[in-house]
């Protein structure tokens, strides 16, 4: 089952994004740091939003040099939903590489940071956000349902629960 909490965050969040809202990204980066724990969910359901989505939009895996492209391609609306990228240049392809397990080590980007900069990616790549997640739910739900178990031995299954 997706947590409704952070879905209905993880939502606001993209769909502000998608109309450069960056007022309205902060609050719900906000409203995610004071409600829900940070303890990889959010960003696991993020892992699959991108990895579906970008899939989906290119007809196949991307490359590292699609990546870049597509990171390119996105990213001036990504900067005016989430103007404090701006200090880190590389952070949305790194985010991207990230997702799609093509990013070195050290440039990975995780906790908090891929929910932030993975958020406002999908909410910039997608044309009719609410429509677009409210469709991607169920597959997420069925993803989710299927790998119960990895995610248990992660300790992702326990906080929803003690919630």
């Amino acid at each position: 089952m997706i947590d409704p909490v952070r879905w209905q965050i993880l939502s606001e969040m993209i769909i502000a994004a998608s109309r450069g809202d960056k007022d309205e990204v902060h609050k719900a980066i906000m409203r995610m740091a004071k409600e829900v724990p940070d303890d990889g969910v959010a960003g696991t359901y993020l892992w699959f939003l991108i990895q579906y989505h970008v899939a989906k939009l290119l007809g196949h895996q991307p490359t590292a040099d699609e990546l870049h492209q597509l990171a390119d391609d996105i990213s001036a609306r990504f900067l005016r939903a989430v103007p404090a990228a701006r200090t880190d240049q590389s952070i949305l392809e790194r985010a991207l590489r990230t997702v799609f397990d093509l990013a070195a080590e050290e440039e990975q980007v995780a906790g908090g940071r891929i929910v932030v900069v993975g958020a406002a990616a999908l909410g910039v790549m997608l044309d009719d956000p609410s429509a677009q997640l409210e469709s991607m739910r169920p597959l997420l739900a069925e993803w989710w349902r299927r790998y119960q178990d990895d995610f248990r031995e992660q300790g992702l299954l326990d906080e929803i629960r003690r919630r």
